[in-house]
């Protein structure tokens, strides 16, 4: 019950192709291919091409072949090979490759592609071949970062990755002499862990060897690749107008391109305390149409202002707030209309691992003060501490300790942009960072003010804690999801100070940053789960344990729908004969909401419930992140005061022609039941293939318009209650309809 819609980079997306028959005839030396394209039959006489990917022995339907001197692979056999991710756009005619934080979109029969945001040239246009997609396998495996060799003379092509990339996961093992347990029973709800009073348990007095004993790395910082760009001189131009701010690569996040409608006359530029970078852009007007814009997916910047600073002189004042301090360059562009703010990588010159009076502490020594982020890791227990964004020339280390948690460290570069150290730790404990001074970061590690807790991130992500007390009543657990703010409390009915203490239980993971354990204003324990996306809970007794399990909505209920309130807060929507488009909005899904209460099996995940304002973007991403089988935004209508009636908008998709189901299909559903329980004029279903939470969301969406607010008959019956009650009950049944025609099967 998905739609297709266009997708950014996300590792683990599903591959979709059609596999067809390739007509061969093999003569003598030669491979005689039969190939159609174009619309025309061609013969097709070359020796065979062998294709090794990451050493394997790559065979496929439809072999490489060599066309206009480039040589073409089929997309599928060989990304799988490579571990990246490819998709093809049959709709569009484009393919999607990615790997990493690198997307590229090639379009067949075009030179030109899209990296990352930018337009790239091609030797050559991707063709359907024999009806595989087949594109050139130099152009995208070097930009999605492998080496491409062609071996000549015995006509080989080999793609591998750059040497020392192709055992990133064997710096998350332990150490091999460590000894640890890593065999896990997957059917088992709860690792075997003995009853203790704490899990933190065993932990050795300060100070230990690594007191005295620390383990250090160092190196010089390499200068010769710094350069410095040309200063900007002062060309004094005509007032111009800005007029656009992106990002021109996602790998880091660290080039900014700021474009101008003329030539820029001149620009000043400073960084500021509190991680700040100040452009003053003279002789130009703000026109931009985002005035705050927040950064996804940079290692470096967090959000970007702009403003008209100063009316007389003219000056455009953009800020770049900064994820930790950092240096840069600005190059303006040899005509003046852009300039391009580039973040320098910070230098990484020692890595010292040590114990003070607090515990042990991993200190990171660089240019800058070193941006980390750290991630926990289980089954055995590990810090990650991942440094993004950084040139270093440290060796590689791979020791065993003795500090009072930390056992072991081995570090390596992670990739072409990330340092990464682990630490193996006994037991979980608590730890801090600190930037201390310029070019001073520290992971401080502690033990922890919480206990009876602990934190399983494997097949299954969990979370064990110890009962209260053995006759302890899992029924009395009261959960509150705060979902829109990815915030999901569960609240134990007495304060539980005593068993679990209070504290901040970081994680880092890809599915929750931390725990909050403390009491809440009515004096009881509550467990505060900050999540990175929207995830649903499952509590379980195991005997003297709690289990927690954190699971995708997907996982835990079959029937999902997010219903959303149209307009709301600062946007009233539609005004109308005394009428408030989002007061009716409002009233309509809070009816909808009681009579989806009788209904426990349909989980139902609201955009509001009060009178705020998420915005476009917070609906649509609610409901991708849920994986919802159906979008359902409730509004009511307005032009002029002779319009009146009911109808639905729906985004148009290749499934509207087939049995499956379709935004279309919902749509008349739900327009067939309103008309008919309400009586207002049918106006039909209406294509609204631009409008943002029906282009957006990849489920089924409609915008249900009930009526006109700018008609007085319209009014009339919106301004009545049980109208509005109807309204509801329509719409419900809809949903009913919906579910019990076109099952989800989960």
């Amino acid at each position: 019950m998905k739609k297709i819609k266009p997708m950014a980079y996300i590792l683990g997306v599903i591959l979709i192709f059609n596999l067809l028959f390739v007509n061969m005839v093999y003569a003598g030396e030669t491979n005689e291919m039969i190939l159609e394209y174009d619309g025309q039959t061609h013969i097709y006489k070359e020796r065979p091409i062998q294709l090794v990917v990451r050493g394997k022995d790559i065979q496929g339907e439809m072999p490489p072949i060599v066309f206009n001197g480039n040589t073409l692979v089929p997309i599928r056999e060989v990304f799988e090979a490579m571990e990246a991710v490819v998709e093809w756009k049959p709709e569009t005619k484009e393919v999607y490759a990615g790997m990493n934080d690198t997307l590229v979109i090639l379009k067949t029969n075009s030179n030109i592609a899209w990296v990352n945001g930018e337009d790239k040239n091609i030797p050559m246009a991707p063709k359907i071949i024999n009806n595989k997609v087949m594109i050139p396998i130099r152009f995208v495996a070097e930009t999605i970062g492998f080496n491409v060799e062609w071996m000549k003379s015995e006509r080989i092509v080999k793609i591998d990755l750059p040497e020392g990339e192709n055992n990133n996961n064997e710096l998350e093992k332990p150490i091999e002499d460590k000894e640890t347990n890593n065999e896990t029973d997957k059917d088992a709800p709860i690792p075997d862990i003995p009853v203790e009073s704490d899990f933190n348990r065993d932990i050795p007095k300060l100070p230990t060897k690594l007191a005295t004993n620390p383990i250090i790395v160092e190196s010089k910082p390499d200068s010769s690749k710094e350069q410095t760009p040309p200063s900007i001189e002062r060309v004094q131009n005509p007032t111009t107008d800005i007029i656009g701010i992106q990002s021109l690569d996602t790998t880091g996040g660290s080039q900014f391109k700021v474009s101008a409608s003329s030539p820029i006359t001149f620009l000043e530029h400073m960084a500021l305390e509190g991680n700040k970078i100040v452009i003053d852009i003279d002789n130009a007007n703000m026109k931009l149409s985002q005035t705050n814009i927040t950064v996804e997916n940079s290692n470096t910047v967090k959000s970007i202002r702009s403003s008209q600073f100063s009316s007389n002189p003219k000056v455009v004042r953009v800020v770049f707030d900064l994820k930790n301090q950092g240096d840069y360059n600005i190059r303006m562009a040899s005509d003046r209309r852009s300039f391009i703010l580039e973040m320098k990588k910070a230098n990484l010159n020692r890595v010292e691992l040590s114990q003070n009076s607090r515990g042990d502490v991993l200190t990171l020594y660089g240019s800058t003060n070193p941006n980390v982020k750290v991630l926990r890791l289980t089954n055995p227990n590990r810090l990650v501490i991942d440094i993004p964004y950084i040139e270093t020339n440290l060796e590689d280390i791979e020791e065993l300790v003795r500090g009072q948690y930390v056992k072991g460290i081995r570090t390596a570069r992670f990739d072409g942009n990330t340092y990464r150290i682990v630490l193996d730790v006994d037991n979980q404990p608590e730890y801090e960072v600190v930037s201390s001074g310029k070019g001073k970061t520290s992971v401080q590690i502690i033990p922890p003010t919480y206990k009876n807790i602990q934190y399983i991130n494997q097949d299954k992500t969990q979370v064990m804690i110890k009962k209260p007390s053995k006759d302890f009543d899992i029924k009395t657990i009261k959960h509150d999801d705060d979902y829109m703010n990815r915030i999901y409390k569960i609240i134990l009915p007495e304060d539980y100070y005593l068993t679990y203490g209070e504290g901040v239980f970081h994680l880092g993971d890809g599915k929750l940053d931390s725990i909050q354990i403390g009491r809440n204003s009515n004096n009881k324990t509550e467990f505060k789960f900050i999540q990175k996306s929207v995830f649903a809970y499952d509590v379980l007794d195991e005997g003297e344990y709690i289990i927690i399990s954190i699971l995708k909505p997907t996982e835990k209920y079959s029937k999902i729908m997010v219903l959303d309130a149209g307009h709301g807060g600062k946007d009233p929507g539609a005004l109308g004969n005394g009428l408030v488009e989002k007061e009716l909005n409002l009233d309509i899904t809070l009816k909808l909401n009681a009579l989806l209460a009788s209904r426990p099996d349909i989980k139902v995940y609201n955009t509001r419930t009060s009178d705020t304002y998420p915005s476009l973007e917070d609906r649509s991403k609610l409901a991708n992140e849920i994986g919802a089988d159906i979008f359902v935004s409730v509004h009511n209508n307005s032009f002029t005061s002779e319009h009146k009636g009911t109808e639905t908008l729906y985004f148009p998709t290749h499934l509207d022609t087939t049995a499956q189901f379709s935004g279309k299909k919902m749509a008349q559903i739900f327009q067939n039941v309103l008309v008919q329980q309400l009586g207002t004029k049918d106006r039909g279903l209406k294509e609204r293939p631009g409008l943002y939470v029906l282009r957006t969301t990849k489920m089924p969406a409609v915008i249900i318009e009930v009526a006109f607010l700018s008609n007085k008959d319209d009014a009339n019956l919106l301004r009545s209650d049980s109208f509005r009650q109807n309204a509801a009950k329509a719409i419900f049944e809809g949903i009913l309809t919906i579910f019990e025609r076109y099952p989800t099967n989960r």
